[in-house]
Parts: structure tokens; C-alpha cells; sequence
């Protein structure tokens, strides 16, 4: 499962659960990256840089 199709599955599971419409998956990935930004400090514990990775690509979407 690749991660749209995860964060779809989750948007979907998270409406059937009482959620919000906006809880799709442009808002997830979006909350995903913002929480991340919060807890996460580069080149600490993640060589190499994956997460910043991650940020570029979802950024391109």
C-alpha cells in the first residue's frame, strides 16, 4: 500500500469513526507534515535525511 492509498484508507476509516468531511486526504498529509515539523530535528537521528525527502515529494502533490 503506497502512502496516498494509506492516508485514503485512513480519511475513510477516520469519516466512519464520526470525522468531519474534511478529513481527507489532502488535510491528513498536510496535518502529517505540520505535526512533524513540531517533533522533528534534522540530521539528529535520521541519516540521511529521509523526512525531508518525504516533505519534497508530498510537496510536489
Amino acid at each position: 500500500m503506497g502512502g496516498h492509498e494509506l492516508l485514503a484508507a485512513l480519511s475513510r476509516h477516520l469519516r466512519t469513526l464520526g470525522a468531519g468531511a474534511r478529513f481527507d486526504e489532502q488535510f491528513l498529509g498536510d496535518e502529517l507534515l505540520r505535526q512533524l515539523g513540531k517533533i522533528y530535528v534534522p540530521n539528529t537521528l535520521f541519516q540521511p535525511d529521509d523526512f525531508d525527502e518525504l516533505a519534497t515529494i508530498l510537496g510536489q502533490y
